[in-house]
């Protein structure tokens, strides 16, 4: 999944493994166009089937997602708003993702 994320990401963008399946990705200087972008292929990357024999398994990345101009906020803002966001996905729909700009929710997509 690392591999994965690194590959899709700008040299600028920080990958970061919090503990278990959970990541941070730190995408600076990026539009909102270009972060739902971003997302939906890296959304559509992590989302792989692997079937060996008569085994059969569905991997997906539900993701928590945060904007912000970085003013006025610290990364535990930051987190504690992804985080949020990321099990409201989880309650929903797995596999997809939720926006929010710190302000209000702006988007939600599923693939």
């Amino acid at each position: 999944m690392v591999l994965i994320m690194k590959k899709h990401c700008r040299a600028q963008d920080i990958v970061c493994r919090l503990g278990g399946d959970e990541f941070v990705l730190f995408l600076p200087d990026m539009t909102r166009e270009a972060a739902e972008e971003s997302l939906r292929v890296l959304s559509a990357k992590l989302h792989i089937d692997y079937v060996k024999e008569k085994l059969e398994v569905m991997i997906s990345a539900s993701m928590g997602i945060v904007l912000s101009d970085g003013k006025d906020v610290t990364f535990q803002d930051l987190y504690e708003e992804a985080d949020g966001c990321l099990y409201q996905v989880k309650r929903t729909f797995k596999g997809s993702y939720h926006i929010s700009d710190k302000i209000g929710v702006v988007n939600t997509s599923s693939f």
